[in-house]
């Protein structure tokens, strides 16, 4: 089971290497290739949209549901999520989804977890 995951912190600064600049790369946060293209955009999308709309630190996370299957579960930890309720949350990350994808791929996502640290670590 791939788990792919995704967090909006900006990346620590790494030694320069002394090998000769090559063009830019994709960031390193980016799934496998054996991670549907939709849930890559799904990823990228939720990231940059909750940064955008004040919602700190989440730490993005999806997987495969069921073994061979085409669904995906998407799962969204945020402390920032802590002043809103469960219905706040799910209407965010669902406009979204709902912006960000296909009815096709839509149907694909079998459910967006949205949590605050603390709900996490009571699981």
């Amino acid at each position: 089971m791939s788990v792919v995951k995704h967090e909006t912190r900006p990346a620590k600064p790494t030694r320069r290497s002394t090998k000769p600049a090559s063009p830019p790369s994709k960031p390193a946060r980016r799934p496998s290739s054996t991670t549907p293209a939709f849930v890559t955009l799904l990823v990228d999308e939720l990231a940059s949209s909750l940064a955008a709309a004040g919602i700190q630190r989440a730490k993005i996370t999806s997987e495969p549901v069921g073994g061979g299957t085409k669904i995906h579960r998407i799962s969204v930890v945020s402390p920032s999520f802590k002043t809103l309720s469960q219905a706040e949350r799910q209407g965010i990350v669902w406009r979204i989804a709902e912006k960000a994808l296909a009815p096709s791929d839509q149907i694909k996502i079998s459910m967006i977890l949205t949590l605050t640290p603390a709900e996490l670590a009571q699981r």
